[in-house]
């Protein structure tokens, strides 16, 4: 839902075959090792005061995630409200940075980084508590992890060294999501999205005509206000 949203738009752009990049590019993926278990909140960290920028290869298009401390509550029984964070979604294509969606995740929940509550201000849609949390990034990540995410079969594939517009990166987590976009002709389409440790998702690539295509890139990260908070209504049950 909410993590699909920005890639669903950018495959409206998509409806021919897509040209040639000098970057971003990957080398071969390898596979988990049968005894690896890697800890998921090392490839989808979510620390207040932190912010990505992505561009679109295709278009130029650039948008930035921000992570903030939400005021949202949302009822977690006896988890403590400090746990929560607030990823927050802007448009820098807009007259000034518009907020296009939220939701509210928290990263130390036993089955990995889990997304409490959404809102796609984009479309006006209201803010939502989910009666089950939904799992971004599993805890724990080996050779045959494989899980659904917004009803999306996603799969770990291996690990992969980058190279995007902000940087190389070592090591990559790839994770394949099956036939969960649309294309603008109607078609499903497969993604991969690659992860850097301690840094995040840096590259996603969309499978279209048999090809995978550069479908967004991480153009540059850093520091926020760690104390920077977010106004949202808390979300009906």
């Amino acid at each position: 839902m909410i993590r699909a949203a920005p890639l669903a738009a950018m495959l409206l752009l998509l409806a021919l075959p897509a040209g040639s990049w000098a970057r971003p590019t990957h080398g071969a993926i390898e596979a988990l090792d049968a005894g690896a278990d890697l800890d998921g909140r090392d490839y989808d960290p979510v620390p207040v005061g932190m912010a990505w920028t992505y561009r679109e290869p295709e278009s130029g298009a650039r948008y930035r995630r921000l992570v903030v401390r939400g005021v949202t509550l949302v009822n977690r029984g006896d988890r403590p409200a400090d746990v929560l964070r607030t990823r927050e979604v802007y448009d820098l294509d807009a007259a000034e940075p518009k907020l296009t969606e939220r939701m509210v995740l928290d990263p130390e929940a036993a089955e990995g980084v889990a997304v409490l509550a959404a809102e796609v201000l984009a479309t006006g849609l209201p803010a939502v508590a989910l009666s089950e949390p939904v799992v971004e990034m599993p805890r724990h990540l080996r050779a045959e992890t494989a899980w659904k995410a917004w009803g999306i079969p996603s799969r770990v594939l291996g690990l992969v060294d980058v190279t995007v517009q902000a940087g190389d990166f070592a090591r990559c987590l790839v994770i394949e999501e099956t036939g969960g976009h649309k294309l603008p002709d109607g078609t499903k389409a497969d993604v991969r999205r690659f992860y850097a440790p301690k840094v995040g998702e840096v590259l996603a690539l969309v499978l279209v005509g048999g090809r995978w295509v550069p479908a967004l890139e991480l153009e540059s990260w850093g520091a926020y206000p760690a104390t920077a908070t977010t106004l949202q209504p808390a979300p009906n049950p």
